[in-house]
């Protein structure tokens, strides 16, 4: 005969889900994301790598969140709790530089009752193609410039291809 433990949770669930969902500061290796909060106790983020995330967390268990991509629980395959508070956004690093990252933003009550569906939304880090950020060393001048500017790089005779972008990705 073996012992199984059943946790029975009598859920009530937050009327209103977080929305909003926005980012910024995105990088090579990191993001910022964002939401307005709903009426629930405090949200918790799951992040997948490469497609949409696609388990739902389980009424009634607090699940360890982590920051650092792939290092807080995972539920189902590839998808990690990032963060679990009363905040609107967060900090997600160890990312992949050129990869598209999937959040899922659930609101949840005081016995941990996640409302379904979820606030969902993507971003994808820069590709920088710079395999290592200490083996050359740029210049720009003038600076501050207004519509011409000069880069010098010097490095390791690498080849490499540099793409620059405005502030907006562009």
């Amino acid at each position: 005969v073996e012992d199984y433990t059943v946790n029975v949770v009598n859920c009530v669930y937050p009327s209103i889900q977080a929305s909003g969902f926005t980012t910024s500061s995105v990088t090579n290796n990191s993001m910022r994301i964002g939401w307005t909060r709903g009426n629930g106790s405090g949200v918790m983020v799951l992040a997948k790598a490469g497609s949409a995330v696609d388990f739902d967390p389980n009424d009634g268990y607090a699940f360890t969140p982590n920051s650092t991509f792939g290092s807080g629980v995972q539920l189902g395959t590839g998808n990690f709790v990032v963060y679990s508070g009363m905040g609107t956004f967060l900090d997600i690093t160890g990312l992949t530089a050129g990869s598209t990252y999937h959040i899922a933003v659930y609101e949840y009550s005081t016995n941990y009752c996640f409302k379904t569906p979820a606030l969902t939304g993507s971003a994808s880090t820069i590709n920088t193609g710079i395999s290592s950020i200490d083996r050359f060393q740029a210049s720009l001048y003038p600076n501050p410039f207004e519509n011409e500017i000069t880069i010098e790089i010097k490095g390791n005779n690498e080849k490499v291809c540099y793409e620059i972008l405005n502030s907006v990705g562009m």
